[in-house]
Formats: structure tokens, sequence, C-alpha cells
């Protein structure tokens, strides 16, 4: 399950090979590393499932992601990096963060971004899907490029969880491998979530749990026009009322947070240019909305434009 990847072996033009193996484990990028011998880099992968755990150790790089690269993408991804030693200078979306350790940042893999240090570091990456991300943490854009504390409470937890996996990792079989997987996935939006003091009321918490298992269950069946609180009740198998219960208490109601999600879903296919062929009706049905009427009235007073014009807007 674990593959091991080393500027060791590395031979000819190093720039270029140490390029193509991070372009391999993360996405497509520019590279550009220290001339020398001497340079140092070593990277370890485990999958789990449709998530891959990377550990890095490597010495001085400039890592640029541009619009080129992304329009070779056939999916959204997030990579999630939490730093062990040495500094990483990280920017995106108009965000610049200095990552140091115990200190954490999430990188959305379908916007530019720039990754650089002058000095060796070793951090632990995450890269996931997005739509179980966006079925955890709310609008996770607004958190990219941007550095936290992750030392204590949730953050130390998160890093010791991840140790033990990757110790582990090999004798742990696949099916637990994907389950391990999602449980990442689900401490990584619990991490970005968290408050400065990490604080979660006990009461609080098994709603908590639940709202986020009730999202994960909409993000993956939000393409069904018959999504409903009472299929997803019975999917989670807890009452309708019950169901009513625990969205009240995180703010929005479970037709509001299921249109919203919709609505975000379509307004991301919209700005995706690898979509243009794509009708606007066609990306509202897709979406599981069943009336172009009431998609567009519903989107205006959303985003406060119409669809026609955001798609116009690119």
């Amino acid at each position: 399950m674990t593959s091991v990847y080393s500027s060791d072996s590395l031979l000819g033009n190093r720039q270029k090979s140490w390029q193509a193996i991070i372009s391999e484990l993360y996405t497509a990028l520019d590279i550009n590393i220290p001339d020398r011998p001497d340079f140092f880099g070593r990277i370890s992968r485990t999958n789990l499932g449709s998530v891959e755990i990377t550990e890095v150790m490597t010495d001085q790089e400039l890592a640029r992601r541009t619009r080129r690269h992304i329009s070779r993408d056939t999916q959204e991804s997030f990579l999630f990096l939490l730093q062990t030693k040495g500094a990483v200078h990280i920017s995106q979306f108009d965000q610049d963060s200095m990552l140091t350790p115990g200190s954490c940042v999430l990188i959305d893999l379908t916007s530019p971004y720039l990754f650089a240090h002058s000095q060796r570091i070793e951090l632990v990456g995450i890269k996931m899907p997005a739509p179980p991300l966006y079925a955890r943490v709310a609008d996770p854009h607004r958190r990219c490029g941007v550095a936290q504390p992750a030392r204590n409470g949730l953050g130390r937890l998160a890093a010791d969880f991840l140790r033990s996996v990757r110790k582990e990792i090999d004798t742990v079989g696949v099916p637990f491998g994907e389950n391990l997987g999602r449980t990442i996935v689900d401490l990584t939006g619990l991490l970005l979530d968290a408050t400065d003091d990490d604080s979660v009321t006990c009461e609080a918490a098994p709603y908590s749990v639940m709202h986020r298992r009730c999202l994960a269950y909409i993000e993956a069946n939000l393409c069904d026009p018959k999504l409903s609180p009472e299929i997803i009740a019975r999917a989670m198998g807890i009452s309708v009322r019950h169901l009513h219960r625990v969205f009240s208490g995180a703010g929005d109601s479970v037709c509001e947070s299921l249109s919203k999600r919709r609505l975000e879903r379509c307004r991301g296919d919209l700005l995706d240019y690898r979509k243009r062929h794509l009708s606007i009706a066609e990306i509202a049905f897709r979406n599981g909305f069943i009336g172009a009427g009431h998609f567009a009235e519903s989107f205006k007073a959303e985003f406060g434009v119409t669809a026609r014009s955001m798609r116009k807007a690119m």
C-alpha cells in the first residue's frame, strides 16, 4: 500500500525528474530545485481508497501551479498539509501564509498556488477528492492558503493519528484502508472547522457528527431530484423530526442546506470552463433541479445575479 520515491534514484536532469515525481504524486506544476548534486528529496505515499497520505522530506524548492496545469485536470481535489519541520511559504487566493511546525493549511488543487521554501522541510500531505470535504466543511475555499495552528486539541489529535496510520498501514487490509480514508477526511474537516481553543461541547458533539453524516449523504446524492428529508432521515436511521432538530442546531433547515449545496455546485459548474459545452439548463438538471424557472429564481436570490450573467462574466 505504501510507495517510496527518493532523489537518490534520479537520473539525468534532476529538476525534471523531481518535477515528474511531484506531478505524479500530487498534481501537475512547474518546480525549481537547486542545481546541485547533494539535493535530497524523499516522499512516501499511502493510498486509502480515494484519499492519499504522503510524508515528505525535501530540500529547497519552488513550485507553481498555473491555469495551464489546471486545464489538464479531470477531477476536483484538495491538498491538506500538516507541517512538522522547517518553514514553507504558501500563496493562494491572494492569501500569503508561512507554514511552520505545528501548523496546517488547505490548498485547492483546481486553482493556481505557490509553494516555496529555502531549507529542508518535513510535512504530511493529505490529498482528497473535493465532494467529501464539501460535505464536512462550510466553504472550504475561504480557508485555502490560510495557515492555522495545529499544535493542541484537534490539531495534535490529527497529527498523532496520521503518524499512527502511517506506521501501521501496511498491516491493514484494503477495505479497512478505505474506512480509514473516510475517517481522515472527517478529522481534517473537524480540524478546519475548529475554533482557536478547539472547544466542542459534549451536548453539541452528537448533533455535529450526525449533521456531518447528513451533509455527506446530501453531497453524494445531490443529482437525485427526489432527495427529501424523508429519504435522508431513512438513510441515517433517524426520524424526520430528529433530522430537523439536527439541522436547526446548525443554522439552516434540511431543505435550505440541500438547496444551497445544489446552487453552489451549479455555480461551480458555470464557472468551470471545462463545462462550457453544457447549457445552463443541463447544469441545473444534473444537480437535482427539476424546473429551469425555479432554478433561475433560486440562483438569483442566492447569488444576486442570474446564472447567465455569471457565466458571461467568466
